[in-house]
């Protein structure tokens, strides 16, 4: 499997790749809005989309997605009509961002590589109730 396109996340005024998928959640709830379908193996999931944290709150700030099948692209408007800024309710679970170097590569799955550390916040319906930094277990 190819290694697969991570979400980008804001925090504290640098970007990181997110090591997770909390838009996976909306579109279990939400099913039929929107269906991505990937044709790049590269994004099999059909869609990417950015985040932020900001005041302990999680926000979807920028989506792009496809159906594959149907030769259709969709933006952040097709799923929040007018809506630039999107408080995330409907997630709640850890989000994992990887922070240092590099230290390890493998293949498949989200990023492709391990790094030093990570950074994991615990959300609840789009509130962070708690953030954990640890140096990353290797074997």
């Amino acid at each position: 499997m190819t290694v697969q396109r991570t979400d980008i996340i804001l925090y504290n005024n640098k970007t990181y790749n997110l090591l997770s998928l909390p838009l996976d959640q909306y579109f279990e709830k939400y099913q039929g809005q929107i269906k991505p379908y990937g044709s790049r193996t590269s994004l099999y999931r059909g869609y990417y989309a950015d985040w932020l944290i900001e005041h302990d709150q999680l926000f979807l700030i920028d989506f792009w997605g496809e159906d594959a099948r149907l030769n259709l692209e969709y933006d952040l408007s097709d799923l929040f009509p007018n809506q630039k800024k999107v408080f995330a309710k409907w997630f709640t679970g850890n989000i994992k961002i990887p922070m240092g170097k590099p230290v390890r590569s493998f293949y498949g799955g989200l990023g492709g590589f391990t790094y030093e550390h990570e950074l994991t916040f615990v959300i609840n319906e789009g509130n962070v109730i708690d953030g954990r930094f640890e140096d990353t277990e290797l074997d």
